[in-house]
């Protein structure tokens, strides 16, 4: 059974192996990392990202385009999407 510490911040053993910590650490380990500003420094690691224009203005825009992408139909053009529910 792992211990605590075992380097993996998305593991369910990162809070211990007690079945508290195990609950604990397996929220930790599905949802909870993803609301910890725990952010590494992106001027280390991706400067060439950071120096792309094109990158930027995407990054810059991520939340319109995230609502765009849920929005779009799928699968159907526009035309095909006027004809549903209509009887031949």
């Amino acid at each position: 059974m792992p211990t605590r510490g075992c380097g993996d911040p998305h593991s369910p053993w990162l809070l211990g192996t007690t079945p508290v910590a195990v609950v604990k650490g397996l929220w930790h380990a599905r949802l909870r990392w993803l609301f910890v500003r725990n952010h590494t420094n992106p001027a280390r690691f991706a400067p060439d990202l950071l120096a792309d224009p094109d990158i930027r203005r995407i990054n810059d825009t991520f939340l319109w385009w995230a609502v765009a992408s849920l929005a779009t139909p799928t699968g159907q053009r526009v035309d095909q999407l006027a004809l549903v529910g209509r009887v031949a």
